[in-house]
């Protein structure tokens, strides 16, 4: 006993991380929203990274912005690695979906990500909705 006991408090002492293989989850988007019809860029829509951990089903995580005056947005969200049993997560990436705007469609993907991930959606060509 007295052996564990010391042995962990070298371990301790040492700085020895026993989860040194876990690593932070790093997800960024990329694009240009841009109407469909006219290939005008779509200013102020919502662009979002949802982490959504398949055993809650809702969103626990989230990176959010709004496309700029040419449609652009540029989003990176960071999930911290766990130092335990991590939750498998799906994650969502949506243009135009929280918050919605009516006058036009809106766009997601869902990916299951390794570590390091760069989605560059180039060129999204959303709908008029003809909604006000």
């Amino acid at each position: 006993m007295k052996r564990h006991s010391i042995l962990a408090a070298i371990l301790l002492l040492g700085g020895c991380d026993l989860f040194a293989g876990e690593k932070d989850i790093v997800i960024e988007a990329t694009g240009r929203v841009v109407n469909a019809e006219t290939g005008e860029p779509i200013e102020g829509l919502s662009a979002v990274i949802a982490e959504v951990p398949s055993s809650i089903g809702a969103t626990v995580g989230r990176a959010s912005t709004q496309t700029d005056t040419e449609g652009r947005f540029s989003l990176r969200y960071q999930r911290p690695a766990y130092t335990g049993a991590a939750p498998r997560s799906t994650y969502e990436v949506a243009v135009n979906n929280s918050p919605y705007d009516s006058r036009y469609t809106s766009l997601v993907r869902y990916f299951d990500p390794p570590p390091d991930v760069h989605v560059d959606f180039g060129v999204i060509e959303l709908e008029q909705t003809g909604a006000p």
